[in-house]
């Protein structure tokens, strides 16, 4: 609706009403979540209410819950119900197909043998359920279980994706406050949380190179699908762009080192970049590659106008990293942006290696500079041999390598300058 809709205040209400919807997706899914924590399909003496495993829009996979105390039990089934119509689940509620489904005693001792699929179901219907254990004559012990919270007959979308979504939708249609807002939602379901540097003195002044060094959850990662990995990084670099016009005040005559807030939220939102970036390179995605290494490059050039020796220490590290996912990409692909950025952002780690005193990664990257033009397919030599425009680019940077380093292990980059 907000794309076809003009105005522009229906938009925002549409826009709010997307969020104040997901928001209550997320709440349900946290409900469940907490309503079998447990994975426990036997118990000692306190009935418990059956366990939801799956669902779809289509069949919800369900497994009773035993309880040690019904010693007359042999088998249990599950019982199931419309929320709408009545209130608790009761003996009576087996029209469902698979309410008629045994599960025996000797089974419930793991939840591969003892699920039961419930449905077909009505798509978008709200359902409870209860279990029940029958005697050897089928005869009804120790009555029904409590009742299961409600279950929605639906398909779970990733809440990640809806959160994306939103946030393209919402930058799309210039409305920041929200786009943050959502954004933030996604970078804060990967990144772990980092407290806020205490100051400190160093010698007689304030350091004032302190930041929240940021951290990604591996897990999360690994959970996650490669769709749900690039709405992450599609998320972040919104909320990168939110965050540096928010945060990152446009330079002006004063010294950087006198603006500690500045620096430290540009050398946060750096780090913060460079992670990121590592996350677009493993899923392969080459846009998103570069539109991390443009928004980090753009950081740190802000952070290297006015300050470079005390930063360079700090600097490194996400340069390089940036620097090493423009080397992932295929050179035959490239346009006059990239090799502008490349050549540029290579230059700088250079500097930035050769004033902090560790050269060692920068010789390793330049070892790797352009190992295309070594390759023995002619074809893929000739596609990722450089334009004649930015010819002079690279013949600038391999003069800044000269003049930072002077090292026997750059043998082989030096000579390639003939390209």
């Amino acid at each position: 609706m907000a794309r076809i809709d003009t105005d522009d205040g229906r938009k925002s209400d549409y826009l709010h009403d997307a969020l104040d919807a997901i928001e209550e997706c997320e709440g349900r899914e946290q409900l469940l979540k907490e309503s079998f924590a447990e994975l426990l399909v036997m118990t000692e003496t306190q009935r418990r209410c059956p366990l939801i495993v799956a669902r779809s829009h289509r069949y919800v996979y369900i497994a009773p819950a035993g309880c040690r105390r019904l010693r007359k039990a042999e088998y249990y089934r599950v019982f199931a119900k419309e929320k709408g119509s009545g209130t608790d689940v009761s003996i009576h509620n087996d029209d469902i197909a698979g309410c008629e489904h045994r599960v025996y005693l000797k089974d419930l001792h793991n939840l591969r043998n003892s699920v039961v699929r419930i449905g077909p179901l009505r798509a978008g219907e709200q359902y409870v359920f209860g279990c029940a254990g029958f005697t050897a004559e089928d005869k009804v012990t120790g009555g029904l279980s409590p009742t299961s919270v409600v279950v929605d007959a639906v398909n779970p979308l990733p809440t990640i994706l809806l959160w994306s979504w939103l946030t393209q939708s919402a930058q799309e249609y210039d409305f920041a406050v929200l786009s943050k807002e959502v954004s933030a939602r996604v970078v804060n379901r990967y990144f772990l949380p980092t407290p806020a540097p205490a100051s400190r003195t160093v010698g007689k002044g304030v350091n004032l190179f302190l930041y929240r060094e940021p951290s990604l959850c591996m897990l999360a990662l690994h959970q996650s699908s490669p769709l749900l990995l690039q709405c992450f990084v599609d998320s972040c670099l919104s909320y990168e762009k939110i965050y540096q016009s928010s945060h990152i005040e446009a330079h002006s005559a004063v010294n950087w080192t006198r603006d500690c807030p500045t620096q430290l939220a540009a050398l946060t939102s750096l780090h913060r970049t460079a992670l990121v970036c590592t996350v677009a390179c493993g899923i392969q995605n080459y846009e998103l590659t570069l539109r991390s290494v443009k928004l980090g490059y753009d950081v740190a050039l802000e952070l290297l106008r006015f300050e470079t020796v005390h930063l360079a220490g700090y600097i490194q590290s996400p340069l390089l990293v940036l620097v090493m996912a423009m080397q992932t990409t295929p050179k035959r692909h490239w346009s006059v942006l990239e090799h502008k950025l490349y050549t540029k952002l290579l230059a700088h780690t250079v500097k930035v290696g050769a004033l902090s005193r560790n050269l060692t990664p920068v010789i390793a990257v330049l070892n790797a500079f352009y190992p295309e033009v070594l390759g023995s397919n002619q074809e893929e030599v000739v596609a990722a041999r450089p334009a004649e425009g930015v010819l002079s680019d690279y013949s600038a940077l391999l003069c800044t390598v000269q003049q930072c380093v002077a090292s026997t292990h750059l043998a082989s980059f030096l000579s390639l300058i003939h390209i």
